[in-house]
């Protein structure tokens, strides 16, 4: 009886472990600081920098369903959290965003979204800015679907 007790409490253990392992390294886009709080009444501003040179992008600034469109693309992505502190990938057809989202709240809360890649990869990087809960400070993230490049470029196409 008391052999039966031990394996059930190791395998208890066991299972615990691999559910904190996968859960600290899967992040639901919900989860992420300031996405649920995107609104028309914020500033979001979106660049789409020139893959071959970084210095030159083209500037949008979102209306309100461009807005819910970023929002919902966020919340409904899953991500994975990537530890290391440099992110490599194939430079072929590579892309690269920066959404910036100024919440025009009394703390003047900034949130920096870069996401880059390439058709087979795709990354995320938050920077939040000016604000006393710096939960995702520099959080790098690897986005888990495919379609993230054509998503950002329906929502820049409503501006044109």
């Amino acid at each position: 009886m008391r052999k039966w007790l031990k394996a059930t409490i190791f395998i208890v253990v066991v299972c615990v472990i691999i559910g904190a392992v996968f859960f600290y390294f899967r992040v639901p886009g919900r989860s992420l600081w300031g996405i649920s709080d995107m609104s028309a009444e914020c500033t979001v501003t979106l660049r789409n920098y020139n893959h071959d040179d970084l210095s030159t992008y083209d500037e949008y600034i979102l209306d309100e369903t461009q807005i819910e469109m970023v929002k919902l693309l966020i919340i409904d992505t899953t991500f994975r959290r990537i530890t290391s502190s440099y992110i490599y990938y194939n430079s072929i057809d590579k892309y690269y965003y920066e959404i910036i989202v100024e919440y025009n709240n009394s703390q003047q809360d900034l949130l920096r979204i870069e996401t880059f890649g390439n058709k087979n990869e795709s990354y995320l990087t938050l920077h939040h800015v000016n604000s006393t809960a710096e939960q995702f400070d520099d959080l790098k993230l690897r986005i888990t679907t495919n379609d993230w490049k054509s998503a950002m470029d329906e929502i820049i196409a409503l501006s044109n």
